[in-house]
């Protein structure tokens, strides 16, 4: 029942909810509605345009906008929807306002749900209903200047508290103490915080080395002084000095020079050697602590942070900090040491005068210190940009296949370059403030030039001074003023030292509320593994606009199986979360046998525990190792090798690994290359299970644990698990039902609330929700299968810079000895080490090939800066060629110093020689498949017809192990194919091939009776549309991840609105307090893996594709989703070839033609019917996934 009052425009309706008021508005055809999500509106929509929250352009007319109760009504929104020919028949599409409760936005971090919709009439007379033309115009301006693709205000930048203002005070100190990281100023003192007695006494060695160094500059102009003062004697005396005391004084200051010169080589070798020593091992030292700190952070701490951000603290960062600490630091004491020096002999020899030219002193250190401050700050931000782009550098790379096979390298690439604009900004303010330095240093120093000879030449005149002491103070006083401006470059470094120090030593410093390194907390005797929850609420720290969990209570006994399902979203994952302790909940506890998680020790609470997640993880060592790693912390720990080998082989045989590890060459000792990526999806998650499994652990959680296995494997692993979890707590996480049927309770999840429990017949018998689900899976007899993944050797593959690497072909990025860190380290450190080099300004004539090969790079990067440094480089020379001072011995010692401090930059020009070297290497490597190149054919018109002769083919990385032994295979034009078999028989290469991710070694792929290697790769590419298992999501908002499916400049609402709705997951994204701008976070890190796929498919469903190949599209969605998702691919398919890899048999027995693979060929071929008449392997396979058979 509803009740509408009129008042100017104005309805008001009451429910169950409240009271809910309404404003009717005019809107112009170019604002956004989208954008009254953020002011806790609803909206509802007019039939023009049903059921769509964002379509433009939109007609002008009266919107509406909904207040939720407790608004303040008074106030006329700036924002409102369309509501023109608003009817009571079309106010039912209008969604439910998120404050009522059946309609509770769905969590973004663990699931998504579509948003119910709720059906109320309104009466359309207030349509009619007028404004005053000035507040109608006003409005319409207002709106005309809204901003369409920003939903939310985004709190201010310096409040951080903002996002959690909503929440009761304890609940939001819970959720900050996750993610803040106090900021604290640091002294440059601090980096020297991780140096060792050892370290401390080079320290002291070196320093006074580096200040003897200096020293000893300015003693040499006492002994010029004393030279004059012989040669005054000799020729100007009548004959004072004889010429063999002429000879025995000249002989004597020869000598001195030559000590000198014996004992500076010294204590300069001393002080550079010791300083270098102590920058490498402090700074691997605090490379070290880092590590060991992200290692004891929280999850929350990481859910903000971005994927390549790590990488880029603990490389270039670090590289920055050993710069600042290094040899510099020698330099700079020297250089103070030779200012002091020289004017304590200035002021010895005559004060009055030194005192005069004192003056200079305090501008230099005015100049200094204004610009010092300027530059730290600007470095910082320019600091962080890096970081940034670092992290989407991360994300590229590990993800190759998606960006070429989208095209989408150019659009990243531009991504990549904002954050070095913005880098390059900052940098270059640096720069100028640096120059301002340099030029203010080179001013004084000519000033005071000439007050020293206009005031010596006064003394001199006079008769107060000889010409001697004129000397030795007018040059001692040079020199000194000549090398405190040398430490100007250095300040730079010191500058940017301590900028990236603050950063890593914030992490570093940063106390982790839950900590697995503290050694706090209880432990319980005699474990049973008994665990309960009661009255969570959960809200994720990264999102704590939405809760994702409220008043949930469940009791999980000991020695059982319980199995969590439901939709993808419904808290699932949030659970084996809490349960971890990765989070603590804002409301309510978990036990463990009676006691609170939160009073026990976190490293002993996990060690009780294994996991098993969807994505396995394996690290780039040996498989052994990767085993090995499942009994750090447990009693195995210390054992002999050969008993831990024992435990190891009998993991791997519960996992049911042991067979394929022993057929490789090297067994157990095989490296899976980085992030396991020379193995295939099942044989690392089979691996993981191992690791699992080995230590024996009280309590075993399943997330999806046989989701990337094959048929034959899931049957034969899932009789290990359940062997392994008997006497065992075990929770499983499952969508594939088969693997949970025997569970002792089966949990039904929705939306962050328990809505049934009970066995699998329980259930059954209740035809509720988890009859739906079951109802869902059983489809032909044939069990939905999840996710194989072929033997695909370079799973994970890896490039070097963001642009460049993007075409290189596939062999070469699946280099198993060039990891991504290592990669990410040369985008970031060795392009930082070629710049330092030209920052100096300072040209070196040795070494003119790695020079030059410096110098070619940079022109090859952009012409207009190399003119400009050409530019700088003669003015420099116009400059140093500008001080003829005391024509010849001035000029050789002047020279002499500029010398040596350009060999004072050979350790910089080691390091940018070295970094130059490798990039040139990258950029002279000419691809044999060119995503950069136009050339090749490009296609007019795709009919879709394929056709694969004779191929065979072997991965680079692994050319002893053929993968496609004579393959022939042809597709008509719009068929639906699909292609199954085991694990590593050659779906995925088969996909690969057609994406010419590779070329094959023998036979060829032709499309439309083209050979695909004749055309132009970026062309042919953007006919194709590819949804792989693993979805690839990058940082930004839902709708720039799924605009990077079309090349296409302008892309309609409707037409990403269509997308959306094909892939299902429109509603979802509008559910979301942000909708379409809703960010996803690192590699879509706050999204769940069914809303990640959902998204990536919508991604290639806006590509309108020719040809769409889905590589286990539908694997990592829940029964329900995958239904609805599976019928929107068959029905996306018509029109256009489609070639799916399943190993879920129930999402392909509709397609035209079933081609089953085994050992790289194809074995039968047919339909679904055809080939279960046959009853051969496909029978076969559908038998094993059959959930008739565990009936």
């Amino acid at each position: 029942m509803y009740m509408y009052m009129y008042i100017t425009g104005m309805y008001m309706y009451t429910s169950a909810y409240g009271a809910h008021y309404e404003w009717l508005v005019p809107m112009p055809s170019t604002a956004h509605p989208y954008n009254f999500l953020a002011n806790g509106y609803t909206y509802g929509e007019g039939p023009d345009h049903p059921s769509r929250s964002f379509s433009l352009p939109r007609p002008t007319g009266f919107y509406l906008v909904t207040h939720p109760p407790g608004a303040d009504t008074t106030r006329k929104p700036k924002h409102a929807i369309p509501t023109s020919s608003f009817t009571p028949s079309s106010a039912a599409t209008r969604p439910k306002m998120a404050a009522e409760p059946s309609e509770k936005a769905t969590p973004v971090h663990d699931g998504d749900a579509s948003a119910p919709t709720s059906s109320r009439s309104v009466d359309n007379d207030s349509s009619d209903d007028g404004s005053q033309e000035k507040e109608k115009q006003a409005d319409k301006l207002a709106l005309a200047k809204a901003d369409t693709k920003v939903a939310a205000p985004q709190p201010p930048a310096d409040d951080p508290d903002e996002p959690y203002r909503h929440l009761p005070p304890h609940q939001a100190q819970i959720l900050k103490r996750q993610v803040f990281t106090p900021t604290l100023k640091k002294g440059f003192g601090d980096i020297y915080r991780y140096s060792s007695r050892n370290d401390v006494l080079i320290l002291i060695v070196s320093a006074i080395c580096a200040i003897a160094s200096g020293a000893a500059l300015p003693l040499m102009t006492v002994i010029f002084g004393n030279l004059q003062d012989t040669f005054q004697q000799y020729f100007y005396s009548g004959g004072q000095m004889t010429y063999d005391d002429f000879i025995s004084e000249m002989t004597k200051y020869v000598l001195y020079f030559v000590y000198l010169a014996i004992g500076e080589f010294v204590v300069t070798y001393i002080c550079t050697v010791g300083f270098i020593y102590v920058g490498e091992h402090i700074s691997a030292k605090i490379r070290e602590h880092y590590l060991q700190s992200c290692m004891r952070q929280n999850i929350g701490f990481f859910d903000k942070l971005g994927a390549g951000e790590v990488t880029t603290r603990i490389t270039s960062d670090t590289n920055l900090i050993q710069d600042g600490i290094s040899e510099k630091v020698s330099l700079t004491l020297a250089a103070i040491a030779t200012f002091v020096t020289a004017f304590v002999i200035g002021f010895i020899s005559y004060w009055k005068l030194t005192l005069i030219l004192s003056s200079t002193v305090f501008a230099l250190v005015f100049n200094i210190g204004a610009g010092s401050s300027y530059m730290l700050k600007n470095n910082k931000f320019s600091l962080e940009s890096y970081a940034q782009g670092g992290s989407l550098a991360d994300e590229v790379i590990s993800s190759i296949r998606n960006t070429v096979a989208f095209g989408t390298q150019d659009r990243l690439a531009k991504q990549y370059d904002k954050h070095l604009a913005k880098a390059e900004h900052y940098g270059f303010r640096m720069k100028s403030a640096m120059a301002v330095m340099v030029a203010g240093m080179m001013l004084i120093l000519f000033l005071n030039y000439g007050l020293a000879f206009w005031q010596g030449s006064k003394f001199l005149i006079e008769g107060i001074i000889p010409l001697s002491k004129v000397l030795i103070i007018m040059m001692a006083v040079m020199i000194g003023a000549f090398n405190l401006g040398n430490v100007t470059p250095n300040i730079q470094a010191f500058t940017t030292a301590l900028a990236a120090a603050a950063k890593i030593f914030n992490t570093i410093d940063r106390e982790s509320p839950l900590d697995p390194s503290d050694d706090k907390g209880d432990r319980v005797e005699n474990l049973q593994g008994d665990i309960r929850l009661e009255h969570i609420r959960h809200i994720y720290p990264s999102r704590p606009e939405v809760v994702v969990m409220d008043d949930v209570s469940l009791v999980i006994p000991a020695g059982k199986t319980t199995a969590l399902v439901g939709a993808s979203g419904s808290g699932k994952s949030t659970i084996v979360g809490l349960v971890e302790r990765f989070y603590d909940p804002v409301e309510g506890s978990v036990y463990l046998d009676g006691k609170d998680i939160s009073t026990l020790n976190l490293k002993w609470l996990r060690q009780q525990m294994s996991l098993v997640s969807q994505e396995p993880t394996l690290f780039g060592t040996t498989i052994f190792n990767n085993i090995r790693h499942g009994l750090i912390g447990t009693k195995h720990e210390g054992e002999g090798e050969e008993k831990q080998r024992e435990l190891v082989v009998e993991a791997a045989i519960k996992a049911n690994a042991h067979d394929f590890i022993t057929s490789l060459p090297e067994g157990y000792e095989t490296n899976v290359g980085e992030r396991g990526f020379l193995l295939s999806g099942g044989q690392k998650q089979r691996i993981a299970i191992a690791r699992a499994v080995v230590s024996d652990p009280k309590i075993l959680l399943l997330d999806e644990a046989t989701s990337a296995l094959d048929t034959k494997s899931e049957g034969v692993v899932q009789a290990a698990l359940e062997t392994a979890a008997a006497g065992r707590t075990t929770i499983t996480i499952a969508h594939r039902l088969s693997t949970i049927r025997d569970a002792h309770n089966i949990v039904v999840m929705s939306d962050g609330r328990i809505v049934e429990q009970g066995t699998h017949d329980e259930l059954l018998e209740k035809k509720s929700a988890y009859w739906n689900l079951v109802s869902a899976q059983h489809i032909a007899t044939a069990e939905t299968m999840t996710a194989e993944e072929e033997e695909e050797l370079n799973r994970k593959e890896e490039e070097l810079l963001v642009r460049k690497m993007s075409n290189k072909e596939g062999g070469y990025v699946a280099d198993p000895d060039d990891d991504i860190a290592a990669k990410l380290g040369r985008t970031s450190t060795q392009k930082s080490a070629s710049s330092v080099a030209l920052q100096r300004g300072t040209p070196e004539e040795t070494k003119k090939y790695g020079v030059w090969t410096l110098m070619k790079v940079i022109m090859s990067f952009n012409k207009p800066e190399w003119q400009l440094m050409v530019i700088g480089l003669v003015f420099s020379a116009i400059c140093g060629g500008g001080n003829p001072f005391f024509l010849c011995f001035m000029a050789i010692i002047f020279g002499a110093q500029s010398a040596g401090t350009i060999f004072s930059f050979a350790p910089d020009m080691g390091k940018a020689h070295h970094a130059a070297q490798e990039l040139k290497e990258l950029f002279d490597r000419q691809p044999t498949i060119d995503s950069w190149s136009e050339e090749g054919a490009r296609l007019e018109e795709v009919e879709g017809h394929i056709e694969f002769r004779d191929v065979h083919f072997r991965y680079p990385t692994r050319p002893q192990q053929p993968v496609l032994r004579g393959l022939n295979l042809a597709i008509r034009p719009g068929q639906y194919v699909a292609l199954v078999g085991a694990s590593g028989c050659g779906k995925s290469t088969t996909i690969a091939l057609l994406e010419r991710f590779y070329d094959p070694l023998a036979g060829g792929v032709f499309i439309d009776g083209k050979e695909i290697s004749t055309l132009n790769v970026n062309d042919y590419r953007s006919h194709i549309a590819l949804v792989s298992q693993e979805p690839t999501l990058y940082q930004g908002s839902i709708r720039e991840n799924i605009l990077l499916g079309t090349a296409k400049e302008e892309v309609s609402d409707e037409d990403v609105e269509f997308a959306c709705r094909e892939a299902n997951i429109y509603d979802f994204i509008v559910s979301l307090p942000d909708g379409f701008n809703t960010v996803v976070g690192s590699k879509g890190a706050l999204l769940s893996g069914g809303q990640k796929q959902r998204i990536a498919i919508a991604r290639a469903l806006i590509r309108d594709p020719r040809i769409l190949l889905l590589d286990e599209a539908t694997s990592a969605l829940d029964s329900e989703s995958e239904h609805v998702v599976q019928a929107a691919l068959d029905k996306a398919a018509k029109g256009r070839t489609t070639i799916a890899v399943a190993h879920r048999l129930s999402t392909i027995q509709k397609a035209d033609v079933i081609y089953v693979f085994d050992q790289g060929r194809i074995v039968e071929a047919g339909t679904h019917s055809v080939l279960m008449n046959k009853n051969g392997r496909y029978a076969e396979l559908v038998n094993l996934q059959s959930l008739a058979k565990h009936g």
